[in-house]
């Protein structure tokens, strides 16, 4: 009886202690943000807000302020998208301006205004091929 006890108990920590997708997705932006500086020592990130987690995508905005071309540092705000689609095994990412960053906070409040209303999500599928577009963009850029 004592060992079945400690045998749940140990499975519900191990299971517990298992990082969620939005904190895999989070641990990412540092790392893919850095590998993108002119300067990586030189960077910060800094007001992280989760945009959208659902579905196997998660979206966060950020302020990235680093040193620019002339020296001097400058700040923006960002978007990274991590994703797992659904044809895939592993995980893709990618780091999208502001400008795209706004096309998907509308994609965002058009699944909010629809959930429910229809069976088939409309924005909920463009969000996600957007996602995929964005990543296979941001993919094809950084291979030269």
């Amino acid at each position: 009886m004592r060992k079945l006890l400690l045998l749940i108990i140990l499975a519900s920590l191990s299971i517990s202690c298992s990082k969620t997708f939005e904190e895999k997705a989070r641990s990412g932006i540092e790392r893919i943000v850095k590998e993108n500086a002119l300067e990586p020592e030189s960077v910060t990130i800094s007001n992280i807000e989760t945009v959208y987690n659902k579905d196997s995508i998660c979206i966060f905005s950020y302020i990235v302020k680093g040193k620019n071309k002339f020296g001097g540092y400058s700040s923006q705000r960002e978007g990274y998208i991590y994703m797992i689609p659904v044809d895939e095994k592993k995980p893709s990412e990618a780091i999208i301006g502001l400008d795209d960053l706004k096309d998907i906070r509308k994609l965002i409040r058009e699944i909010k205004y629809s959930d429910g209303l229809e069976k088939i999500n409309i924005p909920r599928a463009a969000l996600y091929v957007n996602c995929r577009i964005y990543i296979s963009n941001y993919e094809r850029r950084n291979k030269w």
